[in-house]
């Protein structure tokens, strides 16, 4: 009963001497997962503009501020990263829970930018993989809030931007989850003002969704997905979800008919398709993919060939992390 103990009212001390921007502010926070966020993040979701070195300089400021009066501290690591001090991420919680209107407006925020931090570095590779990987946390926690609103929008934009990266690093034993995402948004619709986006963002859900399947070995509901997400990308031109679409067919088709050299007259079809929209990443993983596949079956010369053409591809556009792959494979092809 002693109110010197009472860690509400002592929060309230700090709070209450705000003003009243930097109490929306300490919110918003508030719409972050408790590990962090990248200040250029904070200063999105305030709304300020992360590209303008003098709104950056704002948000830092006002970081600055908080770190003094023990509200937030530096997270330990290489990139520059914050959190609010332990207890408080529940206190701002409640805070921003006062105001659904604010609430909707801050996480929704935090879900834009997410989606267009994986949209602009979509290729998982060793200079932004440190980086974006400490988002994790942030792009579920976004994905459950736009889940939760039946926000099939974000919700689309957020299962399917940082594809890459749930297929390689994030969800390697959680793969439910990203479907779950994927379903959900198909379920709850996907609506924009640009009926072009809507549709190739919905080709994109059934495609990844292909991609969940195909990993979880349920082939046949792959294939499906994959031939009806196919005619979507050609009725509205999209040639990178049209080559992306005829490349996962490729290997289920390869899988089934071991026949090397139907597969590689469609890989020469895909390989056509890539050089013309210059998807150069896409046409090394292309031939690298095809590569392992060759090797598994045990034609080791053939997948070297394949090997070598994905590394020049690679080493081309300075991806060195898939280089140094490509080299693991082509020392394989060579045991």
């Amino acid at each position: 009963g002693d109110a010197r103990w009472d860690m509400q009212r002592v929060f309230d001390l700090s709070y209450l001497d705000l003003s009243e921007s930097d109490r929306a502010r300490f919110r918003a926070l508030a719409a972050f997962h408790p590990s962090g966020f990248a200040p250029q993040a904070a200063a999105f979701v305030w709304g300020l503009t992360p590209e303008r070195a003098e709104e950056m300089a704002q948000a830092r400021a006002t970081l600055s501020r908080f770190i003094n009066l023990s509200l937030v501290k530096t997270v330990p690591g290489d990139f520059e990263r914050y959190r609010l001090h332990d207890l408080l991420d529940e206190y701002a919680a409640e805070k921003l829970r006062h105001d659904p209107t604010e609430e909707a407006k801050k996480r929704n925020a935090l879900a834009e930018w997410v989606a267009e931090e994986f949209d602009k570095n979509d290729v998982p590779d060793v200079e932004n993989i440190s980086r974006l990987s400490l988002e994790k946390d942030n792009l579920i926690c976004a994905a459950q809030w736009t889940q939760a609103q039946s926000d099939g929008w974000r919700l689309a934009r957020l299962a399917t931007t940082p594809a890459n990266w749930l297929r390689v690093n994030f969800f390697a034993e959680t793969w439910q989850m990203w479907k779950d995402w994927l379903i959900s948004a198909l379920r709850f619709g996907i609506e924009h003002a640009d009926e072009k986006q809507v549709l190739r963002l919905k080709a994109n859900c059934i495609k990844s969704l292909g991609d969940v399947h195909r990993d979880l070995s349920e082939l046949p509901e792959a294939r499906a997905r994959y031939e009806e997400a196919l005619p979507i990308y050609r009725a509205i031109g999209d040639k990178l979800g049209e080559a992306n679409t005829l490349s996962a067919l490729m290997r289920l088709n390869f899988a089934a008919s071991k026949d090397i050299g139907l597969a590689e007259q469609e890989l020469s079809h895909i390989i056509q398709l890539r050089q013309k929209i210059g998807d150069r990443y896409n046409e090394g993983a292309d031939y690298g993919n095809f590569a392992i596949a060759l090797l598994n079956l045990g034609h080791k010369e053939k997948a070297r060939e394949y090997a070598l053409k994905a590394r020049a591809v690679f080493e081309q556009i300075n991806l060195p992390s898939l280089v140094e792959m490509t080299d693991r494979i082509i020392a394989a092809c060579e045991e």
